[in-house]
Formats: structure tokens, C-alpha cells, sequence
């Protein structure tokens, strides 16, 4: 009986200390520098003579943030027949100066925030004045988070 109660309190130690993180089971968790790179939230990138930095996001980051991407399309206003240029709504941001910005795709989870002029807002739909040319990807969704990340604001 003695030598059943030794085992069963080894046995529980054991589970006590995977469960606490003390023992690592299979290597899990044993990620390589580079691994730990590519997993990072955000990095950023200063743009050569600008204030403006590129924001990288990583795969895991942009998975979380359902980061989504538009294109900055032509759209026909009754008003004039013209086609402007347009973006989703939910791309629009605006500064602590009242200044509109959307953050344009340079590459694949790479943004830079850019100034657009805004025109008219309707409905779903932002047609702009000034920015960006036609067929520029923009972020629609986690453009609040990479618009935090750039300035590194946290909820602390």
C-alpha cells in the first residue's frame, strides 16, 4: 500500500507541474527566434524622410484582428457623372487633429497610413477628393488596431 501512495503522489507532483508550466511535455512551447518574430503582434518600419512608419503586421496578428483589405474603387455620382474615387467607411479614420486617413497595403501585412480628403460620405461608401489612386488595396477591418499599434497605444 505504501509503495501505491509514493506512486500516486509522484504521479500527481508530475501533473502538478506540467499544469504550473514548470515541465514542458513534447517540447511545446520551445518556439525558435524566428518563429518568436513572425509572431509578434506588430512591428514598425520608419518611412525615409517622413514622420510616417509602415506597420508589419504578423500571419498570427492579422488571423486575430480579422484583418480585412479593399480596394479604392471608382464610383458614379449622380451629382456630377463622374467617376471619383471611393473606400469603405469602415477604412476611415480620423486624427486627434480632425484629419482623415486610411492605411494603404504596400505589400502583403505591410500598411502605411495615408491622408485622404473626403468629399461625401454615403452610406457604406466614402468618396474622396484627395488620396490614393484607383485599385490601392486598403485595410477595412483592424485599421483602428494597426492605427494603435502605430502610435503603440495600449489599454493599460
Amino acid at each position: 500500500m505504501q509503495r501505491r501512495t509514493q506512486l500516486t503522489l509522484g504521479v500527481a507532483l508530475v501533473l502538478v507541474l506540467v499544469a504550473v508550466g514548470s515541465i514542458q511535455l513534447f517540447g511545446a512551447g520551445a518556439a525558435t527566434s524566428a518563429e518568436e518574430a513572425e509572431n509578434t503582434g506588430a512591428t514598425l518600419e520608419p518611412v525615409k524622410g517622413t514622420d510616417l512608419v509602415r506597420v508589419r503586421v504578423s500571419p498570427l496578428a492579422a488571423h486575430r484582428l480579422g484583418l480585412k483589405t479593399d480596394f479604392v474603387r471608382g464610383t458614379k455620382l449622380v451629382r456630377s457623372g463622374t467617376p471619383m474615387r471611393s473606400v469603405p467607411y469602415s477604412s476611415l479614420l480620423y486624427d486627434d487633429q480632425g484629419e482623415t486617413w486610411i492605411y494603404r497595403a504596400v505589400e502583403p501585412l505591410l500598411f502605411v497610413r495615408t491622408r485622404v480628403d473626403v468629399d461625401l460620405i454615403d452610406g457604406a461608401r466614402v468618396i474622396l477628393s484627395g488620396g490614393p489612386a484607383l485599385g490601392t488595396k486598403v485595410a477595412t477591418v483592424g485599421a483602428a488596431e494597426l492605427y494603435g499599434s502605430e502610435f503603440e497605444i495600449t489599454d493599460d
